[in-house]
């Protein structure tokens, strides 16, 4: 009893100190032959000016760390107050998806400091992708990197990261050892008889 009385305190604890931030998380990464760009999580807006309205279409330019995805709505509430870096690329190129979802709409550029987002959009998840066909890093100019802007209440987070050989999981070397003992044992067995 005296245990599960910690836990609770413990589990209390870290509750009450945990953050308030809620984030937007947005990965670029390749795929094949085409880049992918994904992102979900909430806004805050509380602290951000408000600045107008504007009608998205969807395009990302990275040297200027702008990437818009327009929502059903169609009309976004455009805000200024973020801080970070003005890019997440070294070309200056305006690129237009083949494929592009959401449902909000969402447009952040970084080297503007604003972003603006869906009138409809009331806190809920917003989850958006954009796919690049038969593009690469380095055609669309992106650097890999992990960028941060934030704002008082919030922050939006863009990592980009280049495709990877993939790394052996450890289950698939202990088979492939099981395996190659399992072949020695049988030719041992094979030279004795």
């Amino acid at each position: 009893m005296k245990y599960i009385r910690c836990l609770m305190c413990l589990v209390m604890l870290l509750g009450a100190v945990s953050t308030g931030y809620a984030a937007m998380i947005i990965n670029i990464y390749e795929q094949g032959d085409d880049v992918i760009i994904s992102g979900s999580g909430t806004i805050d807006v509380s602290s951000l000016t408000y600045q107008g309205t504007s009608n998205p279409v969807a395009f990302m330019v990275p040297i200027q760390g702008a990437l818009a995805v327009p929502g059903p709505s169609g009309s976004n509430l455009t805000y200024t107050g973020i801080s970070g870096p003005d890019s997440f690329g070294a070309i200056g190129g305006l690129f237009y998806p083949d494929i592009s979802t959401s449902n909000y709409g969402f447009v952040f550029q970084g080297w503007q400091k604003q972003m603006s987002i869906d009138f409809t959009y009331a806190g809920e998840v917003i989850n958006f992708s954009q796919t690049y066909l038969n593009q690469s890093f380095a055609s669309l100019g992106f650097t890999s990197d992990t960028l941060t802007w934030n704002w008082d209440s919030d922050y939006i987070e863009v990592t980009v990261e280049e495709a990877q050989a993939p790394v052996p999981e450890p289950a698939t070397m202990l088979l492939l050892g099981g395996g190659l003992a399992g072949l020695a044992g049988i030719r041992r067995r094979a030279n004795k008889a």
